[in-house]
This record gives C-alpha cells, structure tokens and sequence, in this order.
C-alpha cells in the first residue's frame, strides 16, 4: 500500500492534479474552437473537414488521457489517489 504522507506520492499527485485540469482545460477550447470553426465554414468542405478533424483530434487527447490515467491507477499500487 502506499503512504498518502510520503512526499514523492504527494508531488505525483500534484502533477496529475494539475495535467487532468490542462488536458480537460485544453480539450473544451478545442472543441469550442473546431465548433466556430465548422459553423464558419459554409460550403467549403476542406473547412468542414478541417473543424472534424480539429474536433476528433481532441476527443482523441481526451481518450487516451483518461486511459493513460487508468493505466497509472493500475500499475502503481493502491492508486495514486
């Protein structure tokens, strides 16, 4: 089990902490921006395609974010939490 006081824990969990607020920061203004982007695009289908792209692109960040945190609540015993 690990020691929720020991400081290498804490410090770990203050980097987690603070990437699952970038990637979800970075992921919503991304989507906002595919969004404006593909509603400004009109009939021009490399726009459209661009904003998809844009779009899948950060669902695609988001994903494996959540599965690379999976993977540390499962390789590090007792979770990082």
């Amino acid at each position: 089990m690990v020691d929720p006081d020991n400081p290498i824990v804490q410090d770990i969990n203050v980097v987690i902490n603070f990437l699952s607020i970038g990637v979800g920061v970075i992921v919503i203004i991304m989507i906002i921006l595919g969004g404006i982007q593909y509603s400004m695009a009109g009939d021009n289908p490399q726009a459209v395609s661009a904003a998809k792209q844009r779009i899948m692109n950060a669902l695609l960040a988001l994903v494996v974010y959540i599965f690379m945190f999976a993977f540390l609540q499962w390789l590090i015993p007792g979770g990082i939490f």
